[in-house]
């Protein structure tokens, strides 16, 4: 695994935050917070990873310049996963990232971390309103460099219903992940994973809010009950062809 001339780690550059919010989908409107920021490097061998030409550690021992973007088969300009608590988004976001060959995969609470305190006690409206206007400007600043298929997650849902106004003429496609069982729902949100969320009734308000609501423009609903996280992957390819010129 490669390492930055620091020794910090590539794979797993970021802070640790948490959430304690007991209100029901956070009712101030502040969000989530995920307990680890990763910013994630594609998998590969160790041999091929020694060759790479954008291993950051040959970069920044030879000088080179990082590669231009790269260009992929299935492209749209953006793919947001959405959901509530527990519905996978995280698993599907860093697979669906693997199989289109890395592009940016950006979590709206890595942003609001960067101003946040750890529990988040200073969050508000206001600064909720300022961290996605940043990250709007964010994603238009990556196509306007020729950037693809960047995924970006983490959004509440009265969020998701903007994104058609917000991103009017930008080739997009929201797939938003629904669970149809409220015990499977809850023993994920109990479980162990990366989100320090528990909040599992606000997780059951949140999903089944998704289920009843109507969609919004190209946003496809894909029940993640039991599916295999690589087949609901696929799921999100196949819809991309359709949305990719």
């Amino acid at each position: 695994m490669p390492e930055w001339p620091n020794g910090i780690d590539s794979r797993h550059v970021g802070a640790e935050c948490s959430h304690e919010c007991d209100d029901e989908q956070c009712k101030s409107s502040i969000g989530l917070v995920p307990t680890q920021v990763r910013i994630l490097l594609p998998a590969v061998s160790k041999a091929n990873e020694e060759r790479r030409s954008d291993n950051p550690r040959r970069v920044y021992e030879s000088g080179l310049s990082l590669p231009a973007p790269r260009i992929y088969t299935k492209m749209v300009d953006f793919i947001f996963i959405a959901g509530s608590p527990g519905s996978g988004k995280t698993t599907v976001s860093e697979l669906l990232k693997a199989k289109l060959n890395n592009p940016p995969l950006i979590d709206l609470g890595w942003i609001r971390c960067f101003h946040l305190d750890r529990k988040w006690k200073n969050a508000s409206k206001k600064e909720e309103q300022m961290s996605f206007e940043s990250l709007a400007f964010i994603l238009k600043n990556y196509v306007k460099y020729g950037y693809k298929n960047v995924i970006v997650t983490d959004l509440l849902d009265f969020r998701v219903e903007q994104i058609p106004k917000k991103f009017l003429g930008y080739n997009f496609i929201i797939i938003t992940l629904i669970v149809k069982d409220d015990k499977e729902l809850k023993r994920r949100v109990l479980g162990e994973r990366d989100s320090g969320f528990k909040n599992y009734k606000a997780a059951l308000s949140w999903n089944r809010k998704l289920i009843k609501r109507k969609s919004v423009k190209n946003e496809i609903k894909i029940d993640n009950t039991y599916r295999n996280p690589g087949k609901t992957v696929n799921m999100i390819l196949e819809a991309m062809k359709k949305r990719s010129h």
